[in-house]
């Protein structure tokens, strides 16, 4: 009688685990997408052609000539946000003031884009001396349009900007570049 039993048990044992569904493991994938709705720059580090300039909440001041004179780097408030480097993340493009010893207002354009981990600072490219910003504007495939005022060729750098110029630039190979 204890064989039977042991034979039906077993039987019983085998039909159970044949016949019971396979446990489905569930991959559950959560992916976490960083997105910065509007990336704030105000101290990020930004490649002049004369060194890296690294802003402290917007300003940077940078002592020359022995210290009597400083070059000032400021975030200025024209500032649009948008995907230029494609990863479906905004980015930050803006313009750096500059002014040192001298008259001069030079107004640069650069970027704050994202990566792997965190935000960079790109190059900042010379736009002109004591131009008038207008807009940037940031389009769905990632082109950067800059509009400003500006002097004609043959006006002197005291005159009002009047000339509307419309420049258009590309983020390409982790820097911004005219196109």
């Amino acid at each position: 009688m204890k064989k039977i039993v042991g034979i039906i048990v077993i039987v019983g044992i085998a039909i159970f685990f044949l016949f019971k569904s396979p446990t489905e493991k569930k991959e559950v994938r959560v992916e976490i997408m960083q997105t910065v709705p509007n990336p704030n720059p105000s101290n990020a580090t930004f490649f002049f052609d004369e060194g890296l300039v690294t802003l402290k909440d917007g300003r940077s001041s940078v002592p020359i000539s022995g210290g009597s004179i400083a070059i000032e780097t400021t975030l200025s408030d024209t500032i649009s946000y948008g995907d230029i480097n494609g990863d479906g993340k905004n980015d930050t493009v803006a313009l750096l003031i500059q002014t040192g010893g001298g008259s001069g207002v030079f107004v640069y354009l650069a970027s704050y884009v994202s990566g792997n981990v965190e935000y960079k600072g790109s190059n900042a490219i010379f736009i002109g001396d004591r131009i008038s910003p207008k807009s940037i504007e940031i389009n769905q495939s990632g082109l950067i349009t800059l509009k400003y005022l500006d002097r004609k060729d043959d006006e002197p750098m005291a005159a009002e900007p009047s000339i509307l110029v419309e420049k258009s630039f590309v983020y390409k190979s982790g820097s911004i570049e005219e196109k």
